[in-house]
């Protein structure tokens, strides 16, 4: 049961977690939101249409846009 509630929140954490960083990309660095397929955060954050954000993420693009945050 334990097992089960730990996987559960660790997946609702990290679809909050995707949601916020589509949201972040869109606001404040568009041209990296639009090479990802202008990905929609609640699709994303679920599992829908996110290859291009996995893509992102997976190769630490993130390290180029020099953003402290």
């Amino acid at each position: 049961m334990i097992l089960i509630l730990t996987i559960l929140g660790a997946g609702t954490c990290s679809s909050v977690l995707t949601y916020r960083l589509v949201l972040w990309l869109k606001k404040h660095h568009p041209e990296i939101w639009e090479s990802t397929g202008r990905p929609s955060p609640l699709g994303a954050a679920f599992g829908f249409g996110g290859f291009g954000l996995q893509k992102f993420l997976l190769s630490r693009q993130f390290y180029e846009l020099g953003d402290p945050r």
